[in-house]
């Protein structure tokens, strides 16, 4: 419930995000050329803050391999009371 709460916040905001940032997802780095991207890039910073302050977990606890050998995990930064998301 907690997830499908936040991410249907997520698709709600993304257009009004994709407006807003449209123009500097043409100018960062002159790499990243979709809102998508930017919105993984602040997605990603967020978790990595997280999982600095509260450690980290990850599903499955032992990585995957693809077809390619590459490892295939899923990193979260843990929850604690102290952060309020509302």
């Amino acid at each position: 419930m907690y997830a499908e709460n936040h991410t249907k916040a997520i698709e709600e905001n993304k257009a009004n995000l994709g407006a807003s940032l449209s123009p500097l997802s043409y100018g960062i780095c002159g790499k990243i050329r979709e809102i998508d991207d930017v919105i993984d890039a602040l997605c990603l910073a967020i978790t990595g803050v997280i999982g600095l302050e509260n450690g980290s977990e990850t599903i499955p606890k032992v990585p995957m391999d693809d077809k390619s050998g590459i490892k295939m995990q899923i990193v979260y930064g843990k929850l604690s009371k102290h952060n309020k998301i509302n």
